[in-house]
């Protein structure tokens, strides 16, 4: 499994699609906020990491 992954999705705010870079070895359960690369809202980000990647990916409003 690499170390570091890329996941695409929609912005909540604008439907444009940005791309969150994700740390595979940053823990288990993980959660951090990036501006959408459209319109700059806080988009809060969380997903799980799981033997096969990222898992439960979820994009919210912050």
């Amino acid at each position: 499994m690499p170390l570091e992954d890329s996941i695409p999705f929609p912005c909540p705010f604008c439907g444009i699609e940005n791309t969150a870079p994700v740390d595979l070895t940053g823990g288990k359960r993980q959660k951090f906020v990036v501006d959408c690369e459209n319109c700059c809202h806080p988009i809060l980000i969380k997903f799980e990491v799981g033997d096969d990647g990222v898992e439960n990916f979820r994009s919210e409003k912050e």
